[in-house]
């Protein structure tokens, strides 16, 4: 019963109140949602989400989790006080949010955020050089940067550089269609995507082992498609402020890695300086699952390119005691899974822009 709570928090993705282009249909969720809780693989699918059934310090975590559930009442009135007093620099949304992913008070500021962020919309408009910049990707710099008004002066120009470069729109119709182009070039690469309420955030799965590095490099136009499909999935990932502050989860599948046939340093090299390093975001995990020793010493030369913050997200060696895990977020069938993929990041690129067009400082 516990594993099919925890995953229907990785398959429950919207609360239904989001009116944008395109809804998700009534009754998706819901059907793969009994899919699963009808498949003997549920039980590997949350262990997978939650860190592998063979982390040791799994069972320790779930016990920590409830002895902070236990004390949750006795803090209530502290974190109340520290919202009041705009002391809580996660945010007055941070402090206890609604379960629905679309709830407006995960678009909130509070004083110290908001003024760093008029800090870095003045730095910006002072910057000949540099484009005219929304508020809500003022507000992104600010809550990844921390008020640091150099660093995200900085990041600001890289990202400007990298749009220039690929001829990214930053509009949602020109992320849907890259992402519809790579998803048809690597129709298998993505396993899963949704706003997780175990995290209080957005959780993509993917397959490395579905990257091919030869099509990468010959393929006209792959790359561009690849790097430019992955700025608007992480668009999606941080469609509001509350998941920015939040930060991501990703769960990669492994399996099957090979460094001549799959991307290999130079290809991750790339992209960790043009775009995984640059764009306003952080981790929540990284969870790395069937690393063998290829992908684990790529992983280990990466590392040197990427900030610490990151680096320490990532964890390598995870098992799911039932296989790849393909097979499981593939069930019942690869094009049902590879639809709702498409389904969900469609609403969410769609929530961030919406919210990028309504939101001011």
């Amino acid at each position: 019963m516990q594993a099919a709570d925890q995953d229907e928090d990785v398959l429950r993705h919207d609360d239904g109140s989001n009116q944008g282009r395109p809804q998700v249909p009534d009754g998706l969720d819901r059907q793969q949602e009994q899919v699963m809780a009808d498949d003997a693989n549920v039980e590997a699918v949350a262990a997978a989400v939650n860190g592998g059934p063979n982390d040791e310090n799994h069972q320790e975590n779930e016990n920590e989790n409830d002895d902070a559930h236990d004390d949750s009442d006795s803090s209530e009135s502290e974190e109340e006080e520290d919202q009041e007093d705009g002391a809580n620099r996660a945010g007055p949304a941070a402090v206890e949010l609604p379960v629905g992913p679309s709830d407006h008070r995960r678009m909130q500021l509070n004083n110290e955020e908001h003024q760093w962020a008029l800090n870095i919309k003045q730095a910006i408009e002072d910057e000949p050089e540099l484009d005219s910049v929304s508020d809500f990707w003022v507000a992104q710099l600010a809550l990844i940067d921390q008020g640091d008004t150099a660093a995200a002066l900085e990041r600001a120009h890289k990202m400007q550089g990298f749009r220039q470069e690929y001829g990214i729109l930053d509009t949602y119709e020109h992320g849907r269609h890259v992402i519809h182009e790579i998803m048809d070039i690597f129709p298998k690469l993505y396993l899963s995507f949704g706003f997780s309420h175990r995290y209080g955030t957005y959780v993509l799965v993917l397959d490395v082992a579905k990257l091919y590095a030869k099509t990468l490099n010959t393929r006209p136009g792959a790359m561009a498609a690849w790097l430019s499909a992955e700025y608007y999935v992480y668009n999606c990932m941080s469609p509001d402020l509350e998941a920015i502050r939040t930060g991501i989860v990703s769960i990669v599948e492994c399996e099957g890695f090979e460094w001549s046939k799959h991307f290999g340093l130079q290809i991750m090299k790339k992209f960790s300086l043009e775009l995984g390093a640059v764009y306003p975001f952080q981790v929540k995990q990284l969870l790395c699952y069937h690393t063998g020793l290829c992908f684990t010493l790529l992983m280990s030369m990466v590392k040197q390119y990427l900030p610490a913050t990151l680096r320490s997200t990532i964890s390598v060696g995870n098992i799911c005691g039932l296989g790849r895990l393909d097979a499981l977020y593939f069930s019942p069938g690869v094009e049902f899974a590879r639809d709702m993929i498409k389904t969900r990041l469609e609403e969410c690129l769609d929530r961030r822009y919406r919210n990028e067009a309504s939101f001011s400082l």
